[in-house]
């Protein structure tokens, strides 16, 4: 993704309001560049900060797409991939089919 893209999608997404509009941004992100090149699986893709607050966007397999929200003082490191690393963390996880995300 361009650093242009970039700076756009994380404007859009510290003008939204809703935290699940802004999951939505951040996986049809990832979806999106997922297109066009391969997207590694284990750490996050997009990351943004809005003071406490961190959003993350991973990709899990093919169209399965997770957005997880933590604050760093409750969480320094999350781990998407147990339950236990979700602790103190917000997350949806988005499948994508040709319709969009279900």
């Amino acid at each position: 993704m361009s650093k242009a893209q970039e700076q756009e999608a994380y404007r859009r997404i510290t003008a939204m309001n809703d935290p699940l509009e802004i999951a939505r941004e951040l996986t049809e992100q990832i979806r999106i560049q997922s297109m066009t090149e391969p997207i590694p699986r284990g750490f996050p893709v997009a990351t943004y900060y809005d003071g406490d607050l961190n959003w993350e966007s991973h990709y899990l397999k093919s169209d399965y797409f997770l957005a997880l929200f933590y604050r760093e003082t409750k969480t320094e490191d999350p781990d998407p991939y147990t339950e236990p690393g979700l602790k103190h963390c917000q997350a949806w996880i988005f499948k994508y089919d040709r319709r969009g995300a279900d």
